[in-house]
């Protein structure tokens, strides 16, 4: 397939700021507390509230402030009053994916980003011990170079992600 893009590239799914991205959205993302199931059978460190968090690790990934990404606990405890709760510990990593492993083998509570993490939850790998949540400024988007739109095997890719995406929009350039 010939590439039309001045970057070569034809189609893309891009992270972004809504309202301030080109392209058709896929999906809003919203943050939310996750933890591997046995964390929450745990009697002795209860998890029901957010200020239970302060019995616990808490999980972040070091993320550029530039990128929008939700992943430092700090923006989250103040949405939900709590701004100076202390954790019983605290593990930072250097990848949000690192910071997911860590709390599906048990080692404490994560900032998940869903839709990503959406799988993990069904399949019950991860849990919300709560239902607080913090929405983000952020998104995720389908861009297509308009001059490769025509070429059948990016209109099938396209038509494929939106339809995956649930999405029922029509594409814009």
């Amino acid at each position: 397939m010939k590439s039309n893009g001045a970057d070569g590239i034809d189609i893309a799914i891009r992270y972004g700021r809504v309202g301030a991205t080109p392209g058709t959205q896929l999906f809003d993302e919203t943050t939310v507390p996750v933890c591997g199931p046995e964390l929450l059978r745990k009697t002795k460190l209860p998890l029901r509230t957010p200020a239970d968090l302060r019995r616990h690790t808490l999980l972040q990934s070091v993320v550029p402030p530039s990128s929008g990404m939700l992943t430092d606990w700090g923006n989250w405890l103040r949405a939900v009053g709590l701004p100076a709760l202390q954790p019983a510990s605290m593990l930072t990593f250097t990848s949000y994916t690192d910071a997911i492993g860590a709390a599906l083998a048990g080692q404490g509570v994560a900032l998940g980003r869903r839709p990503l993490i959406d799988e993990l939850l069904r399949n019950r790998r991860l849990v919300v011990p709560f239902k607080d949540k913090l929405a983000s400024t952020h998104g995720y988007f389908l861009l297509v170079e308009p001059g490769a739109r025509d070429q059948p095997g990016v209109h099938a890719l396209e038509q494929w992600v939106l339809e995956q995406a649930g999405t029922g929009t029509s594409p814009r350039p």
